[in-house]
C-alpha cells in the first residue's frame, strides 16, 4: 500500500477529530463527541503505531523510577502484548472486530461440559456417613437415589387436599347457602369503600377540602403580607422604601432564576417602562410579577 494512502487516511481522521472532538471541547455552540465512540478501526490503525512508540519511549525513560516487579512487567511482557495486539488490529479476520464473538472453553473443560448429564426429575444424591474408624476418620459416600412417581403424586394430592379444605372453610365463612353473595356482605364492602377514613386514612394534617389560599388570606388579614405596585422612574423622585424593595426583588429573582442573566433581571426590575406587583411580607419582598403598562395607563 503506498504511503500516500496512509497520509490521506491520517489527514481525514485528524480533520474529523478536530471538528467533532477537539474544537467542541471549548466551543459550546458545536456538538461534542467522544473519540472512542465516533471513531472506529480506521483511526485506531492510523494512530496505533505512533502511540505504541511514544508509550514505549515513556516507559524506557521512566524505568529507573519503577519498582523492580513493575519494571519487568513493562519492559519484558508489555512489548509482547503490544505486538500481538498490533497483529490483531491489522488483521482483517481478527475476532476482535466481531461484537458477537464468544471465546470457546479449553478442550478439557468442553469435554466435561459435553459429558455432564443433568439429573432427572425426582433424583438426588444420598449422603451416607459410616461410623468412625479406628484411625478416627469418618467415611462419607454419595449414591444416586430417586423418588418414586407414586410418592410424588401422593404428596401432591395430600397438599391439594389441605388447600381444598382451607378454601372450603373460607368460602363457607363468606357465603351463605345460596349461589350469590349475601346482601350483608355487599353492604359491608360498599361501606368500606365509601368510608374515606378507612380507604385514605385520617386527615391529620389538613382539613377536608380546605382552600389552598386560606393561610395566605389569614396572613393578609393580619397585615403580615401586602401587595404594592412599584417601579423605577427617571422623571420623578423615587422614595427610599421603593428603591429598597426593587433591590430586594432583584435579589429574589436572581436567586430563584439562576439561569436568567442578571442584566436581563435588572432591565425588568429597574426599567422605568416596567412596573412590578410586589408581594411584601414583614417589610421584605418575597416575590413579584413584572409587567409593562399601556400608554393609557
Amino acid at each position: 500500500i503506498p504511503n500516500g494512502y496512509y497520509f490521506a487516511i491520517t489527514y481525514s481522521c485528524y480533520s474529523r477529530w478536530l471538528v467533532f472532538c477537539h474544537v467542541p471541547a471549548f466551543c459550546d455552540s458545536l456538538p461534542h463527541y467522544e473519540t472512542s465512540i465516533v471513531f472506529g478501526r480506521t483511526l485506531l490503525r492510523a494512530v496505533f503505531k505512533s502511540v505504541c512508540r511514544q508509550l514505549m519511549d515513556k516507559c524506557r525513560s521512566e524505568r529507573d523510577k519503577m519498582p523492580p516487579e513493575k519494571r519487568v512487567l513493562v519492559l519484558n511482557h508489555f512489548p509482547r502484548f503490544l505486538s500481538l495486539l498490533e497483529e490483531e488490529i491489522f488483521s482483517m479476520n481478527s475476532p476482535i472486530w466481531d461484537p458477537e464473538y464468544k471465546q470457546q472453553p479449553p478442550n478439557h473443560l468442553q469435554s466435561i461440559i459435553d459429558n455432564k448429564t443433568p439429573n432427572r426429575r425426582g433424583e438426588f444424591e444420598r449422603v451416607t456417613a459410616t461410623g468412625e474408624s479406628k484411625d478416627g476418620f469418618t467415611t462419607v459416600s454419595l449414591s444416586s437415589c430417586s423418588i418414586k412417581r407414586e410418592d410424588l403424586k401422593r404428596s401432591s394430592e395430600a397438599r391439594s387436599g389441605e388447600q381444598g379444605c382451607k378454601r372450603r372453610r373460607l368460602d363457607d365463612s363468606m357465603y351463605d347457602g345460596s349461589d350469590d353473595v349475601s346482601e350483608r356482605t355487599v353492604a359491608d364492602i360498599v361501606a368500606t369503600i365509601t368510608d374515606p377514613n378507612y380507604m385514605c386514612g385520617p386527615d391529620a394534617l389538613f382539613q377536608m377540602q380546605a382552600p389552598r389560599d386560606e393561610a395566605a388570606k389569614l396572613e393578609e388579614q393580619r397585615k403580615m403580607i401586602e401587595f404594592h405596585v412599584i417601579g423605577n422612574s427617571l422623571t420623578g423622585p423615587v422614595n427610599k422604601q421603593t428603591m429598597l424593595w426593587l433591590i430586594g426583588l432583584h435579589n429574589v429573582f436572581s436567586h430563584q432564576l439562576p439561569e436568567m442573566t442578571k442584566e436581563y433581571i435588572s432591565q425588568l426590575v429597574f426599567d422605568p417602562k416596567h412596573k412590578t406587583l410586589a408581594l411584601v411580607k414583614e417589610g421584605r419582598p418575597i416575590g413579584g410579577i413584572c409587567f409593562r403598562t399601556f400608554h393609557s395607563q
